[in-house]
């Protein structure tokens, strides 16, 4: 579904991403794991337009989609949440999940599932109806994650590209966070999922990625990263 292949980005003269290459097949959930400041949010932007690369190429359903504006991967089936969430705060939340309607491109494959809604948003995230009137940014920090989430969804992407999605939230938040994600997975959505720990990403991923320096330094299902110790100890161990 999407291929990115020998990514190289830069912010000013630091060079970022060093020859990533990842993928994401059809429906499925893959992990991109490693510490901070090793590039797994730059590749997230960068495959979603808002980094612009160097070299290397991005491939969404066998078309190149590299350094098209971000307005325009979106259409094509991307749903992008990012770490810093990114709402709207002084307007409601209704009308911040209602900013995430896009209409899809004609060439677009179409999804499968149930299309997503403000009913089945609601569905899943019951304080979202609950504070649907309510200005955006007087909202929790999981409140915020749950809606940054659900407006990614109103797209109805095909593939969700979503940047640490449990950081600094409660257990119980968490705990939440991943239902919506297993459900979206079962729906039949694809997930990138960027994380620095492995507890949310073993639960979910199907494959897994692990970055350091810019650079993928392990590839494969999560047996073989619970076997690789060295890999575990080098680049993911505090």
């Amino acid at each position: 579904m999407m291929q990115a292949t020998g990514l190289h980005a830069y912010y000013e003269k630091s060079h970022i991403l060093q020859g990533a290459s990842l993928m994401v097949e059809d429906g499925e959930v893959v992990c991109l794991l490693g510490r901070n400041g090793v590039g797994k949010s730059t590749t997230l932007k960068s495959i979603m337009g808002l980094v612009k690369l160097a070299s290397g190429a991005v491939f969404f359903n066998g078309n190149n989609i590299t350094n098209l504006p971000p307005h325009y991967i979106a259409r094509l089936g991307f749903g992008y949440v990012p770490e810093e969430r990114r709402i709207f705060p002084t307007i409601s939340v209704k009308e911040n999940l209602l900013m995430g309607i896009k209409h899809a491109l004609p060439a677009t494959c179409p999804r499968s599932g149930s299309p997503w809604t403000l009913e089945r948003v609601y569905e899943f995230f019951p304080l979202l109806g609950e504070r649907e009137v309510q200005r955006a940014g007087t909202l929790s920090g999981g409140e915020q994650q749950m809606l940054c989430t659900g407006r990614a969804l109103m797209g109805n992407p095909s593939v969700l590209l979503i940047d640490e999605p449990t950081e600094g939230l409660a257990p119980a938040i968490v705990a939440q966070v991943e239902g919506i994600l297993r459900a979206v997975h079962h729906d039949g959505t694809a997930i990138l999922l960027v994380d620095q720990t492995m507890g949310l990403a073993l639960s979910l991923g199907s494959r897994f990625y692990v970055m350091s320096k810019g650079s993928i330094v392990f590839s494969g299902n999560a047996v073989e990263l619970m076997e690789n110790d060295q890999v575990r100890k080098r680049y993911l161990e505090l």
